[in-house]
C-alpha cells in the first residue's frame, strides 16, 4: 500500500527546486505558514481547489 503524499510533503519539494529567487522562497514560506499549520499533514488527494483558493483569498498582504 502506498503512503498518502502530505501537503508539507509537496510544499517543500515545491521550495526546494532550484531557479527559486531567495526572496520569492521567503515570501512563499511566509503565505504557506498558516495554511501548512492547518493542512500540513493532509494528504494532497483530499484537500480541494476551493480550500485553497479561499485560503489564498484570505492573505490580504498579498497580491497573486
Amino acid at each position: 500500500m502506498k503512503s498518502a503524499v502530505t501537503l508539507a510533503t509537496v510544499t517543500t519539494e515545491f521550495l526546494e527546486r532550484s531557479g527559486l529567487a531567495p526572496s520569492t522562497r521567503e515570501t512563499y514560506e511566509l503565505s504557506l505558514g498558516l495554511l501548512l499549520q492547518k493542512y500540513g499533514s493532509w494528504s494532497i488527494e483530499i484537500i480541494s481547489k476551493q480550500t485553497l483558493v479561499e485560503y489564498l483569498n484570505n492573505l490580504s498582504h498579498l497580491k497573486y
